[in-house]
């Protein structure tokens, strides 16, 4: 089944925080052959639609100053879609999770909270969208389409995200490594490993 990037209990967005904006939207414009629309949000600040032949897949900002003074690294943040977000923000805390961010309306866009989950502190966000629905191509060459988490807790993890989302796991061994597939109504919509401590 295809996984649909604006139903609740799937990943709809996906955000890179970095520490040069314009490097990185110039590598990505290249990569990808991605357009973009920059949106200023500040003084020389903007965050970046990044978009495929004009429609909006992705998007990216400059991390604050104080953020790169305390060595911050570039990274990614994944959205996955809810009915609503305080609700959901009230439960993840419930379930051990930490509020990073939120919960906060993007104006007209939606609503949102940034969290880290318990088991193995990993980032991720709650959308409910208002606006924007999120990635509007999904199954693609050059958009997200994966997403995947890479733990040290899995049986923690496992348990935080099915409580959360409503998930299903399902064990899949591969060579070397236990695999698990999460599923929201029947339809897989991303995957965990399990990593060794030197990872």
């Amino acid at each position: 089944a295809l996984v649909s990037y604006n139903r609740v209990g799937a990943f709809c967005w996906a955000e890179l925080c970095t520490s040069n904006w314009q490097e990185a939207k110039a590598f990505y414009m290249q990569l990808f052959d991605w357009g973009f629309d920059d949106q200023p949000i500040g003084e020389g600040a903007y965050y970046t639609m990044l978009q495929k032949q004009g429609d909006d897949v992705a998007a990216m900002y400059q991390m604050m100053p104080q953020q790169k003074e305390a060595g911050a690294q570039s990274q990614w943040l994944s959205y996955i879609a809810v009915e609503n977000v305080d609700e959901m923000a009230d439960r993840a805390q419930a379930l051990g999770a930490e509020i990073i961010a939120g919960p906060h309306d993007v104006p007209e866009a939606g609503r949102m909270v940034m969290l880290q989950e318990p088991a193995d502190g990993a980032h991720f966000a709650l959308w409910q969208a208002k606006e924007h629905p999120g990635c509007r191509r999904e199954l693609e060459a050059n958009v997200p389409y994966w997403f995947e988490l890479a733990t040290r807790s899995s049986q923690k993890s496992r348990a935080f995200y099915s409580a959360l989302l409503g998930w299903q796991a399902q064990d899949k061994p591969m060579e070397g490594m236990d695999y698990v597939l999460f599923s929201a109504r029947d339809t897989v919509v991303a995957g965990m490993l399990q990593m060794s401590e030197e990872g």
